[in-house]
C-alpha cells in the first residue's frame, strides 16, 4: 500500500507471507529433513518523486513472525527512472 503525504513525498508499506516447503538430504547412509519454514514480513518505506520520471524509494524488510526462520531487518534502496 502507498499513502502521499506531497505531490512529492509517499509512505509505503508491503505485507509479505513467504512459505517454503522442506528440503530432503539423502546420502551416504544419512537422511535428513529440514523440516517446513514461513514468515510474516513488513517492508516499510518512504519514497520521494523528484518529478514524474524520476524517484528514489528506501526502506528495510523486517521478519515479525515466523517458524523455522531467522529474524532479519534487510535495508533496501532503489532508484526509479522512466524513459
Amino acid at each position: 500500500g502507498e499513502y502521499s503525504l506531497t505531490r512529492n513525498w509517499v509512505l509505503a508499506l508491503d505485507v509479505v507471507y513467504e512459505h517454503d516447503d522442506s528440503t530432503h538430504v539423502y546420502g551416504s547412509g544419512t537422511s535428513f529433513d529440514s523440516g517446513s519454514a514461513r514468515t510474516w514480513s513488513l517492508a516499510p518505506a518512504i519514497e520521494y518523486n523528484f518529478n514524474s520520471r524520476i524517484g528514489i524509494i528506501a526502506g528495510a524488510k523486517l521478519t515479525v513472525a515466523g517458524r523455522n526462520a531467522t529474524a532479519v531487518v534487510i535495508p533496501v534502496a532503489a532508484v526509479n527512472i522512466v524513459i
